[in-house]
């Protein structure tokens, strides 16, 4: 159990009856008299059992030397399930970035490396790599808004949040949400590079050599997805594993939401202006111009039975 003190310190005293009371039967509901001498707290929070407690403290005047009686009752932070559901929303949210990026890299890997297997290239089953990446963000979401220890009112970033004073819970997390895709997103993109490099060496003037190339700034540009990734979700692991130690300074805590928030948000934009299609529309919504694309003759034949490959092979 951990004891705090929002204001200035306390006699010891007052936490050995505190830490007693709570240790009761009924932890939710106290109501003790002591006597203390001048203290300005009118205000604890205590930690026990991965549930956050509130004591409020009534100090009634006795005689002019400034004697107190407290009155120190606690009850349970009760966390409303509307502010449980914006923090759910804020995971699933989290989850989607994490797991489109590793979507985008999977796609890569079947252009360029698999891309003798048309049926990987199809729409089809991009579409089903999107719907599924959806399901097990949700689920993932979903289990932590089960959970009664996962979603809690953090006083230090005055937020309803995945909270990092459960470690089992946070760092599990922070494995499935950032980690695990981080991960496999550096092993494919690591097969890609290795791909790439081989047929440089190898024959520069074939087919395969040329797609390989082009499909070099697709790759940069999913590297910055990775970056981000990695920007979002380490300040959060890091707060997690170093709370497990010792108890971490209330800027850490905004901090370390803070970059998951703006990681998110930066990620989203840079998908909007890292497509080429998507930035010349809106570029031309932008300035008020009407957009003019060029029609480029495609093979029907291709176009049927690959529909993803013809937008990536265009010179």
């Amino acid at each position: 159990m951990k004891v705090k003190w929002l204001k200035d310190n306390t006699p010891s005293t007052m936490n050995d009856h505190i830490q007693s009371s709570l240790n009761s039967k009924n932890p939710h509901i106290h109501i003790l008299t002591l006597e203390i001498n001048n203290t300005n707290n009118d205000r604890i929070q205590i930690e026990r059992d991965g549930k956050s407690y509130f004591i409020t403290i009534k100090k009634v005047p006795l005689n002019e030397q400034g004697s107190y009686t407290a009155k120190i009752s606690t009850h349970k932070i009760q966390i409303s399930s509307q502010f449980k559901i914006v923090a759910c929303l804020g995971t699933f949210g989290a989850t989607i970035l994490s797991y489109s990026s590793m979507i985008q890299a999977i796609s890569r890997f079947f252009i360029i490396i698999l891309y003798k297997h048309r049926i990987l290239l199809t729409f089809r089953i991009h579409w089903l790599m999107i719907i599924i990446s959806w399901i097990i963000s949700s689920i993932i979401a979903s289990s932590l808004l089960i959970s009664s220890v996962a979603y809690q009112y953090e006083d230090e970033s005055r937020v309803c949040t995945l909270t990092r004073k459960n470690f089992l819970i946070s760092f599990l997390s922070s494995i499935i949400i950032f980690i695990f895709p981080m991960i496999t997103i550096t092993i494919l993109y690591g097969i890609i590079i290795w791909h790439i490099k081989q047929h440089k060496h190898i024959n520069l003037g074939s087919t395969n050599a040329s797609r390989a190339q082009r499909n070099t700034k697709v790759f940069k540009n999913i590297f910055i997805f990775t970056s981000i990734l990695g920007i979002g979700g380490i300040p959060y692991l890091i707060s997690t594993i170093v709370n497990r130690i010792v108890p971490i300074p209330w800027p850490l805590y905004s901090i370390s939401f803070l970059f998951i928030a703006c990681a998110s948000a930066i990620g989203s934009l840079a998908i909007l202006l890292t497509n080429e299609q998507t930035k010349e529309i809106f570029c031309a919504k932008l300035h008020c111009r009407q957009l003019i694309r060029t029609g480029q003759v495609r093979n029907k034949k291709l176009a049927r039975i690959n529909q993803i490959m013809p937008y990536y092979n265009k010179a």
